[in-house]
């Protein structure tokens, strides 16, 4: 059996010919950011990625709990939505969530406490979530590396369970193959790592081509 290379998502894409260039580089997903709002600019960018690229999965990335908003965001029919909030979302939230889309729940492992309540909160919301990014901050985008020994309970406690993660915070050219090779994941999350220095969002597409290798065995 051939083993399945691990996923590379890069996050903060803001246009076409760079989604493009990044599934040419061999990206598997990508990261679209609506943290607060609808934005027209980008639900154009998931119907053009949606029409013209097969083999690229579009993540829109939100930090609202607005039903509202998702649902507005949901018509742009992206393959999933990965939830950044410093409020956990409830069961019943959930409940309400899941018939319009599938999401990809951002847990923050930054101390013991962060980590005792990603575990409940797992624990009693898992069955709603495809998928479980860990990350440094419960809103992401730190750009700083998780402490090693939470981390690996963090993903004992996904494996328990039984649910893909993804493994964010940090990540780089240097140290993904490293990240790769001890704790399995489903997929590693890159944004800072690989954007232009002093230009965020642009991305530096030598480095994400070096990182794909990387994360991937290649």
């Amino acid at each position: 059996m051939t083993e399945t290379k691990v996923r590379v998502k890069i996050c903060d894409v803001e246009d076409f010919e760079t989604a493009k260039t990044l599934e040419e580089l061999q990206v598997d997903f990508i990261g679209v950011h609506m943290i607060k709002e609808v934005k027209y600019k980008k639900l154009e960018l998931l119907a053009k990625c949606r029409a013209n690229l097969n083999g690229l999965v579009p993540v829109v990335v939100t930090g609202t709990k607005d039903l509202g908003v998702i649902k507005d965001i949901v018509k742009s029919d992206p393959a999933f939505i990965q939830l950044h909030s410093a409020i956990p979302w409830s069961e019943k939230e959930l409940e309400q969530l899941w018939p319009i889309t599938r999401p990809i729940k951002l847990i923050g492992v930054h101390v013991p406490e962060d980590l005792r309540s990603a575990r409940q909160e797992l624990e009693s919301t898992a069955a709603y979530y495809d998928f479980v990014l860990f990350d440094k901050s419960s809103t992401g985008g730190t750009g700083e590396t998780i402490d090693r020994g939470s981390l690996r309970e963090a993903v004992d406690a996904a494996r328990k369970l039984e649910l893909p993660f993804f493994i964010a915070g940090g990540l780089n050219v240097e140290n993904v193959s490293e990240y790769v090779g001890e704790y399995n994941p489903y997929g590693v999350d890159v944004q800072t790592g690989v954007d232009l220095p002093g230009k965020p969002g642009q991305k530096d597409f030598g480095k994400i081509r070096e990182f794909v290798r990387r994360a991937k065995g290649y």
